[in-house]
Formats: C-alpha cells, sequence, structure tokens
C-alpha cells in the first residue's frame, strides 16, 4: 500500500522474493510503541503470499509458512516461537 500504483510486477515481484517478514508498529500518544501487525512474505512457484501472523495483539492461529520455517532451520532454529 505504501508505494503506490505505478510499480512494475517485476518490483513487487521483488519485494515477495528478498523481504521475509513486515512489521507494522504504532506509537501512542505516550510514545509507547507496540507491534500491531506482522506477516511472513513467500514467493514459490510464481505465486506471491502474504501470511498475516500477527493482528492487532493476538496471533492469528496460522502456522509459520514451511518456507519461513525452512528460512529458521538453516539457523538451526527448530521453534521460531520458543
Amino acid at each position: 500500500n505504501m508505494i503506490g500504483e505505478n510499480v512494475s510486477e517485476r518490483f513487487i515481484n521483488n519485494i515477495y522474493r528478498f523481504i521475509d517478514v513486515g512489521i507494522i508498529v504504532e506509537c501512542d500518544n505516550k510514545q509507547q510503541r507496540r507491534i500491531k501487525q506482522l506477516a511472513f512474505f513467500t514467493r514459490t512457484e510464481k505465486i506471491n503470499s502474504c501470511h498475516l501472523f500477527y493482528d492487532e495483539g493476538e496471533f492469528t492461529g496460522k502456522a509459520v509458512p514451511e518456507e519461513m520455517l525452512k528460512k529458521f532451520k538453516r539457523y538451526n532454529i527448530e521453534n521460531p516461537l520458543d
């Protein structure tokens, strides 16, 4: 939503290919910050997917995408929620 309307499909595909996690942080009047949303971006078989994992202070109940679990395992992280 932040990049506007006149962007190429290639640019959008690169976002899903090279950015793994998106986080929206909001700040109240007292400068207290909190995570509002967290999503995983994946691109598999030429399909872009955004997996909303955390929303409005709660986990959505959806599993971490398999593509992301593989990336965590490369760094010896078996369970990213621990």
